[in-house]
């Protein structure tokens, strides 16, 4: 956890967030991506993932405190103006992971909160797993001593824990920077280099990792869940992206759920900071649903353009939650 983290998750076991509980006067939309029921076996690998029971912790805390709405709820008092309370939470869930099916939805589902889910429409057509996730797993536990990327130019020994890590948020960094089909280049080049057999093992080992399929995409939706996008195939819509690129990303995504569900009106950027989302693609985002969604960590504004809506990336502690909701956002 970060200092940052640790002085939050401090002020939460006070009741000094309470204090700017009087400032809130509009919603807060936290977003996680996976939940999973065991310990972790790399939490470096499982980052995106929150053990079911700090989970269930943060679902008390909100259900106590906030008032649970969907997004189609939001979405109707946000365009029609309607006031709100402050009390309001929207929970959302990134990437459409297999266990927001397995794990999330029973537990959401018996307390009778709302939520809804953003897919990247080409990786749920194989049940694949979004870009970091080959960099993590590879880097960190795919047995790999030396690695080129000719893409890059760049080689990078792994010869230890720590070139590792470091060679890991390099080549993170960088596929959050460059265009969709460097990005493929990299992953496919980090992938020849594990040795037989040892991606269907790293699967295998972290399970938690894999993504939705169309029938349980189909079973959320069935159960209430709003289905959004989250691009094809987790591509950031910056502005090295080509424009061609993320309108094909936003408007293929769109048309494939809505060939499935029938429906598809909100999308959720990924990576989703400003400096990740060009002008271009929040225009395009604009003309092609009915709200987008950003991860910016501020609590729902007034003024927040309909293509760009607020959401807090939801921390794993729940007293550093209870200073975001109330302080940081």
């Amino acid at each position: 956890m970060s200092i940052r983290g640790k002085l939050a998750s401090c002020v939460g076991k006070t009741s000094l967030w309470r204090l700017f509980e009087f400032k809130q006067k509009m919603p807060r939309i936290l977003f996680y991506h996976g939940v999973i029921r065991d310990n972790y076996i790399d939490r470096r690998v499982q980052a995106n993932q929150i053990q079911l029971s700090a989970f269930e912790r943060q679902i008390q805390f909100l259900r106590k405190e906030y008032k649970f709405i969907s997004l189609a709820e939001f979405y109707a008092r946000f365009i029609n103006n309607d006031s709100f309370s402050g009390k309001e939470v929207l929970l959302t869930f990134d990437d459409g992971y297999k266990n927001n099916l397995t794990v999330a939805y029973p537990l959401l589902s018996s307390v009778g909160v709302p939520f809804s889910v953003f897919i990247c429409s080409d990786l749920v057509d194989i049940e694949g797993y979004v870009p970091t996730y080959y960099i993590r797993s590879a880097i960190l536990n795919g047995g790999i001593q030396v690695l080129n990327i000719d893409r890059m130019k760049r080689q990078f020994i792994l010869s230890n824990d720590s070139l590792k890590e470091s060679a890991m948020n390099e080549l993170i960094r960088c596929i959050k920077t460059y265009n969709d089909e460097d990005v493929s280049g990299i992953i496919a080049e980090i992938e020849d280099n594990l040795p037989n057999g040892k991606r269907q093992e790293l699967n295998s080992i972290f399970s938690s990792e894999q993504l939705m399929s169309w029938h349980d995409v189909k079973a959320l939706h069935s159960g209430g869940v709003i289905i959004g996008s989250h691009s094809k195939t987790h591509s950031i819509l910056h502005s090295n992206q080509t424009e061609a690129s993320v309108s094909r990303q936003l408007l293929d995504s769109k048309n494939k759920i809505i060939d499935h569900l029938g429906a598809c009106d909100f999308f959720a950027y990924p990576n989703g900071d400003i400096k990740s989302v060009s002008d271009f693609s929040i225009n395009e985002a604009r003309h092609l649903y009915k709200m987008s969604f950003a991860v910016n960590g501020k609590a729902v504004c007034t003024s927040d353009d309909i293509a760009f809506i607020s959401r807090i990336s939801a921390s794993f502690d729940v007293n550093s939650l209870k200073v975001q909701m109330s302080i940081l956002s």
